[in-house]
């Protein structure tokens, strides 16, 4: 009776150190979960807004953009039904020591997506050749702004050259014929 006491005893105390060890693996797989989770979720929003983004012939609905922020009208807004369109603003604004990446709308408050220890956040622009700019829109050697409506694509990169997120504009960078537009 004492021996089978004694390996009962021993075998429980080896479960208990098994059920021990999984559950501190499991809580620490959950968080890696939730970490990456968040991370896809922050660059899907971007990518959303972003790919539905919208040619304009008209000053006050052009997509322009500089290294800090661009805003343009998109159909995939965070805060807005989908398929109607938004002014959206993307931006880098500076939250304590560490970059923020800001998402507004027209209207609306300024959202905090993302804060990044990253030095040197920028935001950069690919014409239809694919060659990165600083600035949207480009102008050619005379100072002439070029035809490109929106950008091939947008990404953010960090200091060291590092691409953080892109996104691909999925539509044509010229705008589509509306019958209810004046053209030039």
């Amino acid at each position: 009776m004492l021996v089978v006491l004694v390996l009962v005893s021993l075998l429980g105390t080896l479960l208990i150190q098994g059920v021990g060890f999984f559950l501190g693996k499991y809580a620490s797989v959950k968080r890696i979960h939730q970490g990456t989770s968040l991370a896809a979720l922050r660059q899907h929003w971007f990518v959303s807004t972003v790919q539905a983004m919208l040619p304009s012939r008209f000053e006050a609905r052009r997509f322009t953009g500089d290294a800090s922020s661009f805003e343009g009208v998109t159909l995939q807004s965070l805060a807005a039904e989908a398929g109607l369109p938004a002014r959206a603003r993307w931006s880098i604004g500076r939250d304590d020591a560490s970059g923020a990446v800001v998402y507004e709308q027209e209207g609306g408050t300024p959202w905090t997506v993302m804060t990044s220890s990253d030095e040197g956040l920028a935001f950069q622009y690919a014409d239809s050749a694919g060659r990165w700019h600083d600035r949207w829109p480009i102008t050619n050697d005379s100072g002439d702004r070029r035809k490109e409506y929106i950008p091939r694509m947008i990404r953010l990169v960090a200091a060291a050259g590092r691409t953080v997120w892109l996104a691909h504009l999925a539509l044509s960078p010229e705008p589509v014929l509306n019958y209810r537009e004046d053209y030039e």
